[in-house]
């Protein structure tokens, strides 16, 4: 007997079991909803650093450009990394992508 679970199934499970855990079901219907749920996923996560206010749309967009079109390495380079971009009131912030504590 085999044990076999469709990719559909397993994503449904995991989603599930994600949800359980006290995650958020996010609805993602086209790239715009990804990359505003990319912006407030990293302000969320950087909300310290970011002393409570998200980052707007210019800044998330300054942030995007220094983090796509790049190599592998260099894109597994900046995940470790912390990555500067200047607010729109001038200020700069150190943005981390990844949480390398926990």
């Amino acid at each position: 007997m085999s044990n076999y679970q469709s990719e559909s199934e397993l994503e449904k499970s995991l989603i599930s079991q994600m949800v359980a855990d006290g995650y958020a079901k996010v609805e993602i219907n086209n790239i715009d909803d990804l990359y505003e749920n990319f912006r407030k996923q990293i302000s969320k996560h950087n909300i310290n650093e970011l002393k409570g206010k998200e980052l707007s749309k210019s800044e998330f967009e300054r942030l995007c450009l220094k983090i796509e079109g790049k190599t592998e390495n260099m894109s597994a380079r900046l995940l470790r990394e912390l990555i500067d971009i200047q607010r729109d009131d001038n200020s700069k912030v150190y943005i981390e992508l990844l949480n390398k504590r926990d």
